[in-house]
């Protein structure tokens, strides 16, 4: 009885409800898309760490602060990957004159 004299949505209520559906859907998509990104790149304790130390020492002038930031964890992480890569290389040596 109460199905029945209630009113059945509307075409327009249906259709929006579909779209948001699907605004919703592809929010969910770019959300984890970033996120994993996010994760691959280990951004967030980088971008933590940039935010802590720019409050902590408050520059004058903070975006040169933050840039100068990202720059040397990118020297690093060069450095690191530069590191692994002798590391391996040598291993593979080992292996290779162990082989002999």
């Amino acid at each position: 009885q109460v199905l029945a004299n209630s009113a059945a949505p509307s075409l327009q209520t249906l259709r929006w409800g579909c779209a948001h559906l699907s605004v919703m859907s592809k929010q969910n998509s770019a959300v984890r898309r970033l996120d994993e990104y996010t994760r691959k790149h280990n951004l967030q304790p980088v971008i933590q760490g940039m935010l802590v130390a720019l409050f902590k020492e408050c520059p004058e002038d903070p975006y040169q602060f933050m840039v100068e930031y990202i720059q040397r964890v990118a020297q690093q992480r060069r450095a690191e990957a530069m590191n692994n890569i002798v590391a391996v290389d040598h291993s593979q040596k080992a292996r290779d004159a162990g082989g002999d």
